[in-house]
């Protein structure tokens, strides 16, 4: 059976935002991280993606605008 792909997840959290490596790493450091806001989030994201090659999912629902 395959493990199941690693992707970048941005979420609403308490009043901001979460972004997560999901399922997790079993081993080093944790790359997640709550945001303040949606753009700061979107950035790291970004950051994450850049340098581990990994998908973004978005999940916090709201527009860029």
């Amino acid at each position: 059976m395959l493990a199941p792909s690693r992707q970048i997840v941005i979420r609403p959290d308490e009043g901001g935002f979460m972004v997560e490596i999901l399922p997790p790493f079993t081993e080093g450091a944790s790359f997640d991280q709550w945001e303040p806001t949606l753009k700061a989030a979107r950035g790291y994201a970004g950051g994450l993606r850049m340098c581990l090659g990994l998908k973004v999912l978005d999940l916090a629902g709201e527009n860029d605008g």
